[in-house]
């Protein structure tokens, strides 16, 4: 009709940092203002609510609660991932709004194209309407601003240095630098010094091909050459198919580069962070405890 919306969905995507949240509020806030009955829900708290309307046989009252509104705004939809229930029920939430105009904005860390076990059908239906990146700018303005007020004199290059080697959460590293660094001028080896126990855990806990693979490796009793080896043998297979499943998921790497890491064709990459896929669905596989995928 034409009171539908031009745009629907609304998809907004960028890195933690970007001010995803802080600009839904801020629309949802302006429709309100305007009348509109918005509900905005982090997509955490819809999975909450899935499972407790299964659970409490109240089904209709959620779908009453979802379905009765102006503009849903969905938070931080990469949650969603392996959340089968939740993407059933959100897939024939998203259907009533949208067929009725009524609008959906949603936000994730990534691009509908690059959203790892999400349903092919939901990721259609999240680029029928238009998909907006976030840039982060405003993690550099809010870094500007916290040390100016801690007065913290900061160059170009050591906000850079901030950005890229903090990159979850730069702020913190700051307000450490603006505790120990005693108004003396800033150079890139002090900021190195100052900070070197953050760099060294930032670097523990950044994965890596190589850390992803050694970890795989020691958790099924083989050597890390052995997950990197032509063998076909089921003891071998299913940690390289593994290892690849992680390489993807966590890294979001491209298909060819991990088969360029395990010298393996990107079809044959393809089928094994599938089959992988398929035996967390059908829980016959387990993805080791060291790795917390979401």
């Amino acid at each position: 009709s034409s009171n539908d919306p031009p745009c629907n969905p609304i998809y907004i995507y960028g890195q933690s940092g970007t001010g995803k949240t802080h600009l839904l509020m801020g629309a949802g806030r302006k429709w309100q203002s305007k009348g509109k009955k918005v509900f905005y829900v982090r997509a955490e708290t819809f999975t909450n609510h899935v499972i407790q309307a299964i659970r409490m046989g109240h089904m209709r009252e959620f779908r009453n609660q979802y379905r009765n509104i102006d503009i849903l705004i969905l938070d931080d939809i990469h949650i969603f991932a392996k959340k089968t229930a939740t993407q059933e029920e959100f897939f024939h939430t998203f259907n009533t709004l949208h067929t009725s105009g009524r609008l959906v904005v949603l936000s994730a860390s990534y691009a509908p194209s690059k959203l790892v076990d999400i349903e092919p059908r939901l990721i259609s239906r999240f680029e029928w309407g238009i998909s907006l990146k976030l840039q982060p700018g405003p993690l550099r303005q809010i870094l500007e601003k916290k040390a100016a007020l801690w007065h913290l004199p900061l160059s170009e290059e050591i906000l850079s240095f901030l950005l890229t080697h903090f990159p979850q959460n730069p702020i913190s590293a700051l307000q450490t630098l603006a505790l120990r660094a005693h108004r003396e001028p800033l150079t890139i080896p002090l900021v190195q010094h100052l900070l070197k126990d953050l760099l060294a855990k930032e670097q523990l806990q950044a994965p890596t091909p190589e850390k992803i693979i050694q970890k795989i490796a020691s958790h099924y009793g083989i050597k890390s050459e052995d997950i990197l080896g032509k063998s076909q043998t089921r003891e071998h297979a299913i940690p390289r198919q593994m290892a690849m499943f992680l390489c993807r998921t966590l890294l979001k790497l491209p298909f060819q580069k991990i088969g360029e890491i395990f010298d393996k064709n990107h079809s044959t990459v393809m089928s094994s962070v599938k089959q992988i896929h398929k035996g967390i669905e059908e829980k016959t596989t387990t993805i080791p405890p060291d790795f917390q995928i979401y």
